[in-house]
């Protein structure tokens, strides 16, 4: 099994911030139960979406502090009080559901 290369998850990053398609030669992880892609958004300031290329090989990406993303100005202002932020635990959790 190979790596998804460096180019690949760049391009998985672009697409979260963007929220647009998937990154070239992936495509959405789909939930098999609901048949929708697999995407986290909270309140508590986190986005993310799992992709998948041909290979089933799983790419799962995080949107960082961005402006139209309410909840991650709180998430960073806890992160530099040293405190866990609920956007943490919301983001540790995912990959969880993506198995």
């Amino acid at each position: 099994m190979t790596t998804p290369s460096i180019s690949d998850f760049l391009n998985a990053c672009g697409s979260v911030y963007g929220r647009g398609n998937a990154p070239e030669g992936f495509t959405p992880l789909i939930n098999p139960i609901t048949g929708q892609p697999v995407v986290l958004a909270s309140d508590n300031g986190v986005y993310g979406a799992a992709f998948v290329n041909t290979a089933n090989e799983v790419i799962i990406a995080f949107e960082g502090t961005v402006s139209n993303n309410p909840g991650s100005i709180p998430a960073d202002v806890a992160l530099v009080l040293q405190v866990t932020p609920h956007a943490l635990n919301d983001a540790a959790r995912r990959p969880q559901s993506c198995r």
